[in-house]
């Protein structure tokens, strides 16, 4: 379509505005802004919950969390007052050991079973879970890739 501007050079005024074809530069802009949002809604569409038919990580459940906080607060009174290593890993590690994070690789070698004792009164694990202690945390690991499915804090003693 040819357009023709009047004879004075300016765009035609349609309705008392003038009609301004688009620059270049926002037709870039407007085009980065749609690829820009799309990436947004694929990024979050990805990181949504899944859906309920999936099966489901084992957790603590309340009775577990209710047996393990009384059996380490029971050793704890037993213990004498200056023994216990109260430490924490350093703030990096501590922020990394949540639910659907790994165990960081230096610290694979302290985790530690939990007593028979506490573990035969919690709830049955599958084969491919286990629950250990690590450093003053109850953590729930898948066993083949030390995937972190839950995590009760500071409860146990080192």
């Amino acid at each position: 379509m040819d357009r023709k501007l009047p004879h004075n050079g300016q765009p035609p005024v349609i309705g008392g505005q003038r009609k301004v074809p688009m620059s270049h530069a926002w037709k870039i802009a407007l085009l980065v802004a749609l690829v820009l949002l799309f990436g947004m809604v694929v990024s979050l569409a990805w990181s949504a919950p899944q859906k309920a038919g999936e099966t489901k990580l084992p957790v603590f459940s309340a009775k577990d969390h209710k047996l393990i906080e009384e059996y380490y607060l029971h050793l704890v009174g037993t213990l004498a007052p200056g023994s216990l290593d109260r430490s924490e890993f350093p703030l990096g590690v501590e922020q990394s050991l949540v639910a659907g994070s790994h165990v960081p690789m230096q610290l694979e070698k302290d985790l530690k079973p939990l007593p028979a004792k506490l573990e035969s009164q919690l709830t049955a694990n599958t084969g491919d879970y286990a629950r250990y202690t690590l450093g003053r945390h109850v953590v729930l690991v898948h066993k083949t890739d030390l995937a972190i499915t839950d995590i009760i804090k500071n409860v146990a003693v080192k």
